[in-house]
């Protein structure tokens, strides 16, 4: 897992996204994920790790029935925040995902 700064990044940001669909808010999943990989992380740029869980922290927002974020626009959608968070914004989030990921592995090297 930390050989390859995509694969990092995409576990990473994944599990702050599933902590985050279990209800657990994004904040939180980050300062969990954090704790679990910190022994992994010292192997890359301190930027790196921060943007690694904060992909998955925005990502987070936008599909946890728990964010403000989500309470804020399901109100306006007049649905619940399952329906909004879960059910409609896990495709924007099963595409950014790798995509981000990607672009802090060309970070990563570029350094």
């Amino acid at each position: 897992m930390a050989a390859n700064p995509a694969m990092f990044a995409l576990i990473v940001s994944s599990t702050v996204v599933a902590l985050s669909i279990l209800g657990i808010h994004p904040q939180i999943g980050m300062v969990i994920v954090y704790s679990l990989a910190a022994s992994v992380a010292c192997r890359y740029p301190p930027e790196f790790m921060a943007l690694a869980l904060m992909l998955g922290a925005a990502l987070g927002y936008n599909v946890s029935p728990v964010s403000a974020t989500m309470l804020v626009t399901s109100s306006g959608a007049g649905t619940n925040t399952i329906e909004v968070g879960v059910k409609r914004h896990w495709k924007h989030a099963l595409v950014a995902l790798p995509v981000g990921a990607l672009m802090l592995q060309a970070l990563v090297r570029a350094r």
